[in-house]
């Protein structure tokens, strides 16, 4: 049988990226009777220096240098049995083939083109021998191929899977330690609604009332002072009849309704100013509803919903009960005018009194809250409008199923009516290590509304009272 000996310069990864050389299918290198694997010294100088770093590669160079050690201690330096099907040899290759390589292209200050130079030299020294690079990487693969070196691939088989580092079996240790207490926690869901469907994007078209421009306020206004004339007081020191006369108001009391009498034009004409915000008031702002919902395996604990507007608009908290707005809407009453003193027989008095009705408006609202610890609250609603609003809620359940959190979209007012941006939505929990995040996109297109029809029947009201 003839002999087929194979002769190989091992690359570096030989040694740090594969699996021990005793545990190798040599045999996949082709039918070789014996294969000879020369550790040169440029391979050598590499796995020095990974002998100071950490790791796999630190043991495997530093088990390498053994082998080096035991050939280097025995007389003759023979070679170190790997395996004996194929045999397989490790040699230390003691001569510097390179010199014998002389290619003006190669740098042999770098490491792998000083390899392909000793694998180049060597086979020139030994023709009748078949040499080879082993490597696994691209460039002295290319390297050889350019030069008319010969090389084998090393096989992806013998690649030792990448070593898992000290850091990342702690994060993977911590990742499972994580998941482990994540199904004994809260698990919540941040969902937008449009009606009765859920929605990635909140995008539709909503009314929006204009201010009144100048000249229609001050039309307006001519309306009301035609109508509520300022009282012209006579000269005479009294007027009326024998039952029943006046004197004339002193004038402290006639300049005072004078002067209240200019200041209730002036808060009608800033009732009209913002009459359109009344009116914008009652159709509403743009809504947004978010479904919160708690998919976990445990009750969330003191659980915190934060709502923050980016974008040209603010939130405002919408109550599930409705606000009551009147059907009309009405305007200051003008000041009454003032009265002098009463000249009459005290009989005449009794049971009379003389005066000018006035109608005063109060608003109030008042609502008495029981808190449940299983619902949403809004926190610290004190300003109306807000750039984020909070919602708590003390033990929010799975078995509750979804919360509807509603708020109204303010817009800007250098944006009248137009709305864009994002709502970010996040969900906390003292007893859950995770936040859960959502951006949801906003797009409102104002409608433009007439609201001068709703002007006249104010003014009307008014008018008839």
């Amino acid at each position: 049988m003839t002999t087929n000996i194979l002769y190989l310069f091992p690359d570096t990864n030989l040694f740090l990226e594969c699996i021990t050389l005793k545990n190798i299918d040599w045999s996949l290198l082709g039918e070789y009777s014996e294969i000879n694997l020369l550790l040169s010294k440029p391979v050598l100088d590499e796995l020095d220096k990974h002998k100071k770093g950490s790791g796999r590669r630190r043991r495997q160079a530093t088990d390498i240098f053994k082998m080096a050690r035991d050939i280097l201690r025995k007389p003759n330096q023979p070679p170190l049995n790997i395996c004996n099907a194929p045999l397989v040899n490790l040699h230390l290759c003691s001569d510097n083939h390179y010199q014998y390589f002389d290619r003006p292209s190669l740098d042999l200050s770098k490491t792998d083109d000083l390899l392909v130079a000793c694998v180049g030299g060597y086979q020139e020294q030994n023709p009748d021998q078949q040499v080879s690079l082993l490597t696994h990487d691209i460039a002295p693969m290319t390297t050889c191929r350019n030069h008319g070196v010969s090389f084998i691939e090393i096989p992806d088989t013998w690649i030792r899977p990448v070593e898992i580092t000290d850091t990342q079996k702690e994060n993977e240790r911590l990742r499972k330690e994580i998941s482990e207490l994540l199904k004994k926690e809260p698990s919540f869901t941040i969902t937008a609604r449009m009606g009765s469907d859920d929605t990635e994007r909140v995008e539709y078209e909503h009314p929006y009332y204009p201010p009144l421009n100048n000249k229609a306020i001050d039309n307006y206004l001519s309306l009301l002072k035609h109508n509520f004339p300022p009282m012209n007081f006579p000269r005479n020191p009294g007027f009326g009849n024998e039952f029943l006369a006046l004197t004339q108001p002193p004038q402290s009391q006639i300049d005072k309704y004078y002067k209240d009498y200019r200041a209730w034009l002036d808060a009608c004409r800033d009732k009209l100013s913002r009459i359109h915000l009344y009116i914008q008031a009652r159709v509403g702002h743009p809504k947004l509803h978010i479904a919160i919902a708690n998919i976990g395996n445990a009750p969330g604990n003191d659980v915190l919903v934060k709502l923050q507007a980016k974008g040209n608009f603010k939130l405002k908290h919408l109550a599930e009960r409705s606000i009551f707005l009147p059907d009309q809407i009405s305007f200051p009453s003008p000041p009454d005018p003032p009265k002098g003193e009463l000249m009459t027989p005290e009989w005449a008095l009794k049971g009379s009194e003389f005066h000018v009705s006035t109608r005063h408006i109060t608003d109030s609202i008042g609502a008495s809250i029981h808190r449940n610890k299983d619902q949403f609250y809004p926190i610290n609603t004190t300003a109306r409008i807000n750039d984020i609003l909070l919602y708590e809620c003390e033990l929010f359940k799975q078995t509750l199923g979804e919360q509807i959190l509603i708020c109204e979209l303010i817009p800007m007012a250098d944006s009248p009516g137009l709305i864009r941006g994002v709502v970010e939505v996040s969900v906390v929990s003292t007893n859950n290590a995770l936040s859960v995040t959502k951006n949801i996109p906003i797009a409102i297109i104002p409608k433009l509304e007439d609201n001068s029809q709703e002007v006249v029947m104010a003014l009307n009201m008014q008018l008839n009272c």
